[in-house]
C-alpha cells in the first residue's frame, strides 16, 4: 500500500518534469499541489521500519528540490515577458492617443 504511494508519487513527479518541459505551468503547477497534498499524507503513514520507502520519498523530494531553479527562471522570464507587453500596449496607447489628438 505504502509502496504503491510512493510510486504514484513518483509517476506525478515524472508527469510534472514532462509538463515543466513542455512549458505547460499551469497542468505542471496542478500536479503540484497533488503531489505536495500526496506527500503530506505519506510521510506521517511511514514508519522506521520502511526504511527504503522513506529513501525513495527522500530522493523524490530532492529531484523536486533540483527542479525549483528551473521553475524560478522561468517565472522570472514569464514576468521579463509579462512586462515587456504591458509596456508594449502603454506605448500603443500613448501613440494612438497621440495620433487622434
Amino acid at each position: 500500500m505504502l509502496a504503491d504511494k510512493v510510486h504514484h508519487a513518483g509517476l506525478l513527479l515524472g508527469q510534472i518534469k514532462q509538463h515543466i518541459e513542455a512549458e505547460d505551468y499551469l497542468q505542471a503547477t496542478t500536479l503540484i499541489n497533488e503531489w505536495q497534498l500526496q506527500l503530506q499524507q505519506l510521510i506521517p503513514q511511514l514508519t522506521p521500519a520502511d526504511k527504503q520507502l522513506r529513501q525513495n520519498v527522500q530522493q523524490l523530494s530532492e529531484d523536486f528540490l533540483a527542479m525549483l531553479p528551473v521553475l524560478q527562471q522561468e517565472q522570472a522570464k514569464l514576468k521579463d515577458s509579462i512586462s515587456q507587453i504591458a509596456a508594449v500596449k502603454s506605448e500603443n496607447k500613448i501613440s494612438k492617443t497621440y495620433q487622434i489628438d
